[in-house]
């Protein structure tokens, strides 16, 4: 077959083929529903707003991505989810080729999704004290993410992404600000919870390697998928002096040069090195930084 399991150690080749969707893409549509808690207290400088929120799209416009979708077709949890992406992948067919059965085209358009829902709830802090040498500033904001399902076709079922790898049930933010004249010191915290791709694996059970394989070969027996990423937490630092005719700055990202969180290579996500590649993820290290602006 053109698919002998996740330890097999072989690679192939496809032609990836891409469309705009034109005359068969519907319109987007959506509903959202959200209910907001605000509490500013008259004793304290304080503003804290909760929002829960509901929403949903429909028809949403989509691109899978050719991995996604050789992965989908190979991993998806139920048979159903995995047919609807099997159906984009044209295979040789010819018994003579040199590629009996292996995947020679992906067809890699743009579709509508058929339904997003996803839940929520954000916090929002912000709290000031006024002192005679300077003013203290917190802001701090956080997500909790409780649902997020789609069901990309209309005869599949909803399937749950909330907690996978990019989709963190937690994120925040966080900044203590001193404002003194001219300049202000920020120290910022930026947090992300922990994930795991358990639609591959629970990251507990081994999976057992393919006889003829490269593990095999080397006696492995089987192998255990790093698939959870780690609570992580990022660091800032900068400084900031501002007049009427200059602004001035100059920081540090990420100070203590927090590594991203690894996974194992065949989890069906994307990796920089052995990192998971996530827009939520410092993927430099430790940078420093500095703008200079003049007013004319």
């Amino acid at each position: 077959g053109d698919y002998n399991g996740f330890t097999n150690g072989t690679s192939q080749s496809a032609t990836i083929f891409t469309g705009g969707g034109a005359g068969t893409l519907k319109e987007e549509e959506s509903r959202s529903d959200i209910f907001s808690f605000v509490y500013t207290p008259s004793k304290i400088d304080l503003n804290l707003r909760v929002d829960y929120w509901q929403i949903e799209v429909t028809d949403q416009v989509a691109q899978f991505g050719a991995g996604n979708i050789v992965g989908s077709c190979y991993g998806a949890a139920d048979q159903s989810r995995a047919d609807q992406f099997c159906r984009l992948l044209t295979r040789d067919t010819n018994p003579a080729s040199a590629r009996f059965r292996q995947i020679l085209t992906v067809a890699n358009d743009y579709v509508n999704v058929n339904v997003t829902q996803v839940e929520g709830i954000d916090l929002k802090a912000v709290y000031r004290k006024d002192f005679a040498f300077g003013d203290l500033v917190v802001d701090t904001a956080h997500r909790w993410t409780l649902s997020n399902k789609t069901g990309l076709f209309s005869d599949t079922a909803l399937l749950e992404q909330a907690g996978d790898i990019g989709e963190p049930i937690y994120v925040g933010q966080a900044q203590i600000r001193f404002e003194r004249k001219d300049w202000t010191y920020s120290w910022n915290i930026d947090a992300v919870g922990q994930s795991n791709e358990t639609r591959f694996n629970n990251g507990t059970n081994p999976i057992v390697s393919t006889p003829g394989s490269y593990y095999a070969y080397n006696g492995i027996g089987s192998v255990l998928y790093k698939t959870k990423t780690e609570t992580t937490i990022t660091h800032g630092f900068s400084v900031r002096y501002r007049s009427d005719n200059w602004t001035i700055v100059g920081g540090v990202r990420n100070v203590f040069d927090e590594a991203p969180p690894s996974i194992s290579t065949g989890v069906f996500f994307s990796r920089l090195g052995n990192s998971a590649l996530t827009s939520q993820y410092d993927q430099f290290g430790r940078s420093y930084n500095a703008t200079v602006i003049r007013r004319f």
